[in-house]
């Protein structure tokens, strides 16, 4: 009997810790609104704007009340009139502070977060609310992978086709179902970003290439996993 009850509390145990750590998912039905379904403290990372740098690539900064926005994949700020507006000519930034996070920008690929420093290759993470399914044709790109592309007003078959971002503020035709996207970079000491892959990780330790290799063989290193990435650029750390 306590063998059973042990076996059940720890498969209990297993289910709850698996269902903490899935991403949240949102399902919006037909003629509601995607940003006024989830809610509006799941749409940013922080629960109020806040008081950070914009920092530019020639050396010039400016202070702003920033706060980053997964669900369209920005760096907003609130300007002199109390407007929310996302941040132009994001090829000329660099980095955006705020208190002691780190968001670097990528030209066209919007921002990441850094995770750890000052490790000489450092983790950094990017996260977007995006739309996984849908029951209608959609366009260009969804949250934080770029501007999506112009929306045709019909697709080639005369199926009414719809852009992503535009859904997102207004009735959507059918169902969609977003969930939380998260991705890994690596940032190395010149803060140039590489998607965290072996082989970039191989090409930035190359004279450690075989000792490293064997780490992450040893350790089943998964790329996609913070906490594989954060332990196999500590063990890098020693080169």
């Amino acid at each position: 009997m306590q063998k059973f009850l042990w076996c059940f509390l720890l498969g209990v145990g297993i289910h709850f810790t698996l269902r903490a750590q899935q991403a949240p998912s949102y399902i919006i039905h037909a003629g509601e609104i995607v940003s006024a379904v989830i809610p509006i403290n799941e749409q940013y990372v922080y629960g109020e704007f806040q008081q950070g740098t914009v920092w530019f690539r020639n050396g010039n900064s400016l202070p702003a009340l920033l706060n980053y926005n997964y669900l369209y994949g920005e760096m907003q700020f609130i300007n002199s009139k109390a407007d929310t507006l996302a941040l132009v000519e994001e090829n000329s930034l660099k980095k955006i502070t705020i208190g002691e996070q780190v968001f670097y920008y990528m030209n066209k690929n919007g921002f990441v977060e850094l995770l750890t420093a000052p490790l000489p290759v450092k983790l950094a993470k990017k996260q977007n609310i995006e739309i996984i399914r849908s029951n209608f044709r959609l366009v260009g790109n969804s949250g934080g992978l770029g501007l999506p592309a112009p929306a045709p007003p019909t697709s080639a078959s005369g199926t009414p086709s719809y852009n992503y971002k535009k859904l997102y503020t207004q009735k959507t035709p059918g169902e969609l179902e977003l969930t939380m996207q998260t991705s890994y970079y690596f940032v190395d000491q010149n803060e140039r970003i590489y998607r965290a892959q072996r082989s970039t990780l191989l090409k930035l330790f190359g004279r450690h290439k075989k000792t490293i290799e064997a780490y992450i063989d040893t350790n089943q290193v998964d790329f996609t996993r913070e906490k594989d990435l954060k332990k196999l650029l500590e063990y890098c750390a020693q080169y």
